[in-house]
């Protein structure tokens, strides 16, 4: 099966962003605390579990993903 893709290429510019200030860094919110309900996350990021070749055969969590 072929992927599809678009007749024509779609280019836009890549502009150069900006780093933060630091004052800017300093009251981001993203390394803060969340409330998910009753759970409380100590930060706003995390890494999926993006590790295939750690699943089962059939693509179910192994404790090799969990430990991951």
């Amino acid at each position: 099966m072929a992927t599809w893709r678009p007749p024509e290429r779609i280019r836009h510019d890549a502009r150069p962003g900006r780093w933060p200030t630091a004052a800017e860094a300093a009251t981001s919110r993203l390394y803060s605390p969340v409330q998910v309900g009753a759970l409380e996350l100590p930060s706003r990021t995390w890494v999926p579990a993006m590790v295939p070749w750690r699943a089962s055969a059939d693509g179910f969590v192994t404790p090799n993903v969990r430990d991951w």
